[in-house]
């Protein structure tokens, strides 16, 4: 997995980063880094925080009505 991905779970389980307590700015971010590995041979089942992460996004009615227009929604 590449660094990216390790140092943002890492932080994430370990609590340094608050992203799946509460909404920062962060989440959007993080959630477009995680569905580009669709794309790529990166697995988020190596870390299970970003996978989460990923997850509680794809859930938010927000996320799903900015994903709907684009053909991209669940």
């Amino acid at each position: 997995m590449p660094d990216l991905y390790e140092l943002l779970g890492d932080g994430m389980e370990a609590g340094r980063y608050p992203l799946a307590e509460r909404r920062t700015v962060v989440d959007p971010f993080v959630y477009v880094l995680t569905r580009w590995t669709d794309m790529t041979p990166v697995d988020l089942g190596e870390c299970p925080a970003l996978e989460a992460s990923r997850e509680g996004m794809e859930v938010n009615p927000g996320v799903e009505r900015a994903l709907e227009p684009q053909g991209m929604a669940g």
